[in-house]
């Protein structure tokens, strides 16, 4: 079964569960030895799970970490042996090193968050697509011509290991987009005078529902006022934060 969130716009086009986006999509990472997790060489999963353990899975795992921001709470919905591949950044294996990558990036563009389209699931398996967002801090502003926001898209898939955790998560993004929309957003915090992380933290277009995928209160990420905490924007630095370089 296919989730849709309702949406003040028109939804993304929908993709099938375990199928990668298209690959004129994604651009090479300089990580070019990223490996994929590989499905087919693990093998079906040996258990039939409930299908509402699973999904009560997911919707904690999203909630916690892309709603709240808790990304230390995000962390206890994996396995802590997890195997985390995003195509930009590369493999990460275990909680630590997933910790160490999350709140650097997500230190490192503290305008983004992320904002979901759908998820299907199918037994272990969970599929999403969301967008990234970035709010215009000049919107509505006499002369501002720019939009409310700016999205580019990424697709995941998790594998539920049991016990409320995923044993692995695969991130795909548009990384054309992601620059696209960063060059438009850096002009419009020039526009805007908006040059601190607080400036820049916005987050004012979730979806009109499930309740777990929006949030009302003001954003407080578990980055936030964290001097031990760098900013990352380029995956030499996290290399080099994890001892790889």
């Amino acid at each position: 079964m296919l989730c849709l969130p309702p949406r003040g716009k028109p939804l993304a086009t929908r993709a099938p569960a375990r199928q990668h986006p298209p690959q004129d999509r994604i651009e090479e990472s300089d990580m070019s030895t990223t490996p994929s997790i590989d499905f087919t060489t693990r093998g079906p999963s040996e258990t039939i799970w409930e299908r509402a353990e699973v999904e009560a899975a997911f919707q904690r795992f999203w909630h916690e970490g892309c709603v709240k921001e808790d990304w230390n709470a995000w962390l206890d919905s994996f396995t802590p042996d997890v195997d985390y591949v995003d195509h930009f950044w590369g493999p990460l294996k275990g909680r630590e090193e997933v910790s160490i990558w999350i709140e650097a990036v997500m230190k490192g563009v503290p305008e983004v968050y992320t904002v979901l389209d759908w998820y299907t699931i199918d037994n272990d398996v969970v599929v999403f697509h969301c967008q990234n967002r970035r709010d215009n801090p000049n919107y509505g502003k006499p002369g501002e011509t720019g939009p409310a926001y700016w999205d580019f898209p990424g697709l995941s898939v998790l594998r539920y290991a049991g016990d409320g955790r995923f044993c692995s998560e695969e991130d795909y993004w548009d990384r054309s987009g992601a620059r696209k929309t960063a060059i438009e957003y850096a002009a419009a915090c020039e526009r805007a005078g908006a040059h601190t992380k607080e400036s820049r933290t916005l987050r004012g277009y979730w979806p009109v529902s499930p309740a777990w995928a929006r949030i009302d209160e003001a954003p407080a990420p578990s980055w936030s006022g964290r001097t031990d905490v760098p900013s990352i924007t380029k995956p030499a630095e996290l290399r080099a934060l994890l001892g790889r370089e």
